[in-house]
């Protein structure tokens, strides 16, 4: 549901209670590309902002991007960062489909000229 929404509240729960009975695991992608702040910082940041509603946005202010702004500083999600890629990828490979549509057309239409 929180995509139908445009503010969150920042709370502190138990992960026990979050996960419930689903299995999870500790993911920290961008280790390799971004220095972590040390735990003790993370944490009084976090426990600073428990109660604070902010601006929701499943493109640029989700759960991804506050984690990790928490753990590096910098607010980024690799969900995000995927869904992009892919639709840049998918808009590439249609203007690329699309110009040698129009090349094979131009040549096309210059070789019945030459007749």
């Amino acid at each position: 549901m929180s995509v139908l929404t445009e503010k969150a509240c920042i709370r502190k729960d138990r992960l026990s209670v979050v996960v419930g009975s689903d299995r999870y695991r500790v993911n920290n992608i961008f280790d390799n590309q971004l220095p972590a702040r040390p735990v003790h910082e993370i944490i009084k940041d976090a426990e600073r902002r428990v109660g604070e509603e902010v601006d929701y946005s499943v493109t640029s202010a989700n759960c991804e991007h506050f984690v990790t702004d928490l753990r590096y500083g910098v607010p980024k999600s690799g969900q995000v960062d995927d869904v992009v890629f892919a639709t840049k990828a998918a808009v590439g490979v249609i203007a690329l489909g699309a110009v040698a549509g129009l090349c094979y057309q131009l040549a096309k239409r210059r070789d019945k000229h030459k007749e």
